[in-house]
Order: C-alpha cells, then sequence, then structure tokens
C-alpha cells in the first residue's frame, strides 16, 4: 500500500436502510483497503429547550450528546461484524445534515448512504439528504438499495450509463475502473429515442420535417457516443470484459433493466448530451428511485478530484 489510506465515509442514522450502508461501505472499505468512517450528525434543530425564565428557545448539545455517542457506537460495530477486517472509526458532528455530509466530502474518497432512512433520527431519504448528497458531493456517491449485500463480481457487472455529456465521460471511467478492480464485466448502455418517438412536431408554413428521418438521425448519433465510449474502455481498461448496449428506449429504463442483475449501476449529473441526459432530478434520480441495486453517482468535478489524488500518491491507494 503506498501513501497513507484515503477514506470512505458513510451517513448513519440508526435506520434499517443506514445499517444497509454501513454494511455495504465496510466490505468497499476492505477491498479498496480505505479507512471507514461512520458518520452521524446531529441536527441541531431538533435539540432545542425553553428558557425557563424568559420562554425562548436554545441550543441544548446536552440533550444528544449520549443517544449520540451510543449511536455511532452501534454503527461502528455493524461495520465491523460487516467487514472484520476494516479500520473503522465514529463521529459525530453537530449541525445540518446535509452541509455536514458535503464537508465530509471534500476529505473523503467515497460517501455512502441509504434510502428511506424514515426513523426518529434525521433521515437519509431519497428526495432529500442522500439526493442532495448525490448532486453536490465532492466525491463520488454510492446510494446503497436493498440489503447492502450486492457488490460487482464476475457474476454481477458494472452497468453505466453514457450520452457524450462530460458528466457521462466520469460515469464511464468510474465504472470501468471499478470492473476492472473487482473483475465484474461491464456494460455500457446509451439510450435513445426517448422523446421524439410520441413527441409533437410543430410545422411551420413551407417548412415539412421528415420525422423518420429526425429519428435515424438520434439513433446514429447515440450509435456514435456508444462507439466513442467502447474505444475509451478499450483503449483505458484493455483487461475489462466489456458489453455495449444501444437500447430504443427511455435512459433509466434502460438502465434499470440493464441493473437487474448488476453489482453496481453508475450514472452521471448535469449530463447535457446531444439528446436526453443522465441529469440528477429526471435520469439519474430515477434509477437510484427505482433500483434494486446500488447506484454510484458521479459527478465530472468529483472525478476530476479523484484523478487528481492519484495523481498526487495522495488518498487514493495503489491497488
Amino acid at each position: 500500500m503506498n501513501g497513507r489510506m484515503g477514506r470512505i465515509v458513510v451517513g448513519f442514522d440508526g435506520s434499517t436502510q443506514a445499517a444497509h450502508a454501513v454494511q455495504w461501505a465496510a466490505a468497499e472499505a476492505v477491498r479498496r483497503e480505505r479507512l471507514l468512517n461512520v458518520l452521524y450528525v446531529v441536527d441541531y434543530g431538533r435539540f432545542v429547550t425553553g428558557d425557563g425564565s424568559s420562554g425562548g428557545v436554545g441550543w441544548a448539545p446536552h440533550l444528544a450528546d449520549e443517544p449520540s455517542r451510543l449511536l455511532v457506537a452501534k454503527g461502528v460495530e455493524m461495520a465491523r461484524k460487516a467487514a472484520p477486517d476494516v479500520q473503522v472509526t465514529g463521529d459525530v458532528e453537530v449541525g445540518r445534515t446535509i452541509g455536514a455530509l458535503f464537508e465530509a466530502s471534500r476529505t473523503a474518497d467515497l460517501m455512502v448512504v441509504g434510502t428511506r432512512g424514515y426513523t426518529e433520527l434525521a433521515n437519509l431519504a431519497v428526495g432529500s439528504v442522500a439526493a442532495s448528497m448525490a448532486a453536490h458531493a465532492r466525491c463520488p456517491v454510492v446510494i446503497v438499495r436493498g440489503e447492502g449485500t450486492v457488490f460487482p463480481d464476475p457474476v454481477h457487472p458494472v452497468v453505466v450509463g453514457v450520452d457524450g455529456s462530460v458528466a457521462s465521460q466520469a460515469a464511464l471511467v468510474y465504472a470501468a475502473r471499478t470492473a476492472r478492480d473487482t473483475g465484474a464485466p461491464l456494460v455500457v448502455v446509451c439510450a435513445w429515442d426517448v422523446l421524439l418517438r410520441d413527441a409533437l412536431v410543430g410545422v411551420d408554413a413551407g417548412v415539412l420535417i421528415d420525422r423518420d428521418d429526425l429519428l435515424s438521425t438520434e439513433r446514429k448519433v447515440a450509435g456514435e457516443i456508444l462507439d466513442a465510449a467502447v474505444e475509451r474502455v478499450r483503449g483505458e481498461f484493455p483487461a475489462v470484459a466489456l458489453t455495449a448496449s444501444l437500447v430504443d428506449a427511455a435512459p433509466a429504463v434502460a438502465l434499470i433493466t440493464a441493473g437487474a442483475d448488476a453489482g453496481i449501476i453508475v450514472v452521471g449529473t448535469r449530463g447535457h448530451g446531444a439528446f436526453a441526459s443522465l441529469l440528477l432530478g429526471s435520469v439519474s434520480h430515477a434509477v437510484v428511485y427505482a433500483s434494486a441495486r446500488p447506484v454510484a453517482v458521479v459527478r465530472a468535478e468529483s472525478a476530476a478530484a479523484d484523478e487528481e489524488k492519484a495523481s498526487m500518491g495522495g488518498s487514493t491507494v495503489q491497488r
């Protein structure tokens, strides 16, 4: 192992889904030779008390101290049980959940969160914390769906969607690297004809649009994007077993279908490509909601930062 160990941060709130995220993150930390940090955020909005003399409201941190320590200890113990070789620490932060996790992502190699963690504690629900982290974290984010026991391996492929955007290129590299490191096959999916098949085409006076020709052009563009993705993977990751899939379907449907037996599905964010994009809030968000498998969300900025760490020999471990 070269350089200092990087770290994976997993958000934990005591819910069942957060427990699954801890189990997944612990196994991933061992596989990638990373430290694991179990992080619970005490939302200061939940621990307030009235001032008996004035009737005012103030922050009462002592109300959260002991329960928070016990909760984090529980998360650490879960991690050790899931992966006995994991090097794990537990931390409690006081603040707003999204803000604290965002700050943690600045120095993390990977952020892991669960979904629909509705408990008496701050939840990590898709549509709030998990979605916000996926959109804004400064490192790749994995949203763990299911019981946290599925990983990429020779029988569970890595599935990635591409649309020609910078963000989908970052997702492609992340997916290919994951496939290489786990021995998993890689499935690259490009979906086309998302809007045009059922769209109404307005015709101005004297202007006639050939709809079939337009669809054919879209398919050609999608095929070129897929071919470029395949060429890049074969050039940079020649050992990866690769399958390319050009699909006439909505991107989210295509990815979820292709990823039914996947170890992980990888999507990019803010993907403004030549046609329907892989944009968190639309396709990426739909995949996170509907997938039964873990979903990795990669922003172009976070991928660039990860590459910089690797080139500097910093927190990224050479494997």
